[in-house]
């Protein structure tokens, strides 16, 4: 019978056991299956010959821990303390020619997902670029502060939508700042501030609309509007107004003049024109024309002709009265 005993005497026993070791110092396999908690695998060498639960070499270390589990089916390397495989960590990372690299250029660095996920940094193009896939995410989550620097230009392209949500402030600070739009831009806010230390240009080619409940503009120097000017309500002026040109109402143009009650006046160094009456407060020029072109008084028990030359009246009703 033999024991534990007579084979460590027996010379043909130890030299096959010194072979097997050795053997077993490095051995080539796939991966047999994975447990990711805690993380272990298993490996086939071949047959029904496989280790038991062995951890896999990744980079870990009080500082930094690197995640990547192994599939079923990745080739290993096994290293055996001993040559014993129970002492046996598995080593990952060896291309095989069914699995082609993501590159095959010597100055490229290339980490590249299964699902198709790619990162990558040129040392001779200088081009570092991450690339997702089709309904992937990419989220950069800082507890504090981040900051993206661009020496030369700094360029966000979405087909779709870009959002950006300040929590408490949105600074955007440049020389110049140009926001182009070919269809709307909309800025929704409780208060909506534009300051600038020389001058605030807006250009349509069509037209600029604003809907509020009240707009204020305060300009010491004057605004100056450049074209037909629509106001389909009321205008109030509460000092003067200067018109250098035609000025024309289609309505009511009512002058109460300041708050307290005093008149206010109408000043013009051209004609004023109107299709139909002039009011004042006493009555209108009509009626002042009418009563003009009818008058007569009594002269020596006579009385005089209507007057020879008509007030101008707004109807074809202007004929010579005499009584």
């Amino acid at each position: 019978m033999t024991t534990p005993e007579s084979r460590q005497n027996d010379p043909n026993y130890a030299q096959a056991d010194s072979w097997q070791r050795l053997r077993n110092v490095i051995r080539r396999g796939v991966i047999d299956s994975v447990q990711l908690s805690p993380p272990r695998c298993r490996v086939s060498f071949g047959g029904k010959h496989k280790t038991g639960w062995l951890q896999w070499y990744t980079l870990a270390t009080s500082e930094q821990v690197s995640w990547s589990a192994p599939r079923e089916g990745d080739p290993v390397t096994v290293l055996s303390e001993g040559g014993d495989p129970r002492n046996g960590v598995v080593l990952l990372g060896l291309l095989v020619d069914s699995r082609p690299p993501p590159s095959n250029s010597p100055t490229e660095h290339v980490t590249q997902y299964s699902d198709g996920g790619r990162q990558s940094y040129d040392t001779a193009s200088h081009v570092w670029t991450w690339q997702g896939v089709d309904g992937g995410t990419v989220i950069i989550d800082a507890k504090n502060i981040v900051d993206i620097t661009g020496l030369d230009s700094v360029t966000v392209t979405s087909a779709k939508v870009v959002a950006i949500h300040g929590g408490d402030l949105v600074s955007v600070d440049a020389v110049d700042i140009n926001a182009v739009a070919t269809e709307t831009i909309t800025a929704t806010a409780t208060t909506v501030n534009v300051l600038a230390s020389d001058t605030v240009n807006i250009t349509a080619s069509n037209a600029i609309e604003m809907t509020t409940q009240r707009v204020d503009i305060t300009a010491p120097g004057g605004i100056n509007l450049n074209g037909p000017t629509h106001i389909t309500n009321t205008l109030l002026v509460d000092k003067n107004g200067t018109f250098r040109m035609n000025v024309g109402v289609w309505g009511d143009l009512d002058v109460t003049g300041e708050s307290d009650g005093s008149t206010g006046n109408i000043t013009t160094r051209g004609s004023v024109l109107a299709d139909k009456d002039v009011r004042d407060s006493r009555g209108t020029m009509n009626a002042i024309r009418v009563t003009y072109n009818g008058h007569t008084h009594n002269e020596n028990d006579d009385v005089t002709d209507a007057p020879n030359q008509l007030m101008t009246q707004l109807n074809s009703r202007n004929s010579r009265r005499k009584k």
